[in-house]
């Protein structure tokens, strides 16, 4: 009943910030920003620090950050998915916000198999993905 309500409350939230604060892409992802930042934004090649919490539509959590922790990647590193290298670089440093990544700009048809071996998937394959991201600095 949990999940119902938070999968009700996080569509709430999108709609509401649909109007101003969203943007849709071509390829079709949706972020929503949540926090304006101040500072650069990436372009292919930068490397970035980042903060986030990966959840599935339902709203559980697939993985998360402690707090304090982060993770570095370059802009268009093609180990990335697709999803983070295109939804970063429309933020500025400082920004928080929420990706809404479909399948082919996430992990695909492929998913991604659970490392402890605890269920088949971790991330099942053809599944939407929400993150909510933190780009904490550009160089």
């Amino acid at each position: 009943m949990k999940k119902i309500f938070f999968f009700v409350f996080l569509l709430i939230a999108f709609q509401l910030q649909a109007q101003q604060d969203t943007v849709y892409t071509g390829t079709g992802l949706k972020y929503v920003q949540l926090k304006a930042g101040d500072g650069k934004k990436p372009v292919d090649g930068s490397r970035v620090k980042v903060s986030y919490t990966g959840k599935f539509l339902n709203g559980e959590v697939f993985e998360k950050l402690e707090d304090g922790d982060s993770f570095f990647f370059k802009i268009g590193d093609p180990t990335i998915i697709k999803g983070w290298s295109e939804g970063f670089k429309l933020m500025s440093q400082g920004e928080k916000g929420i990706f809404v990544l479909p399948p082919f700009l996430a992990y695909g048809s492929k998913g991604v198999k659970d490392p402890e071996g605890l269920k088949e998937y971790m991330i099942p394959p053809n599944a939407t993905l929400v993150y909510e991201v933190e780009l904490i600095s550009v160089k």
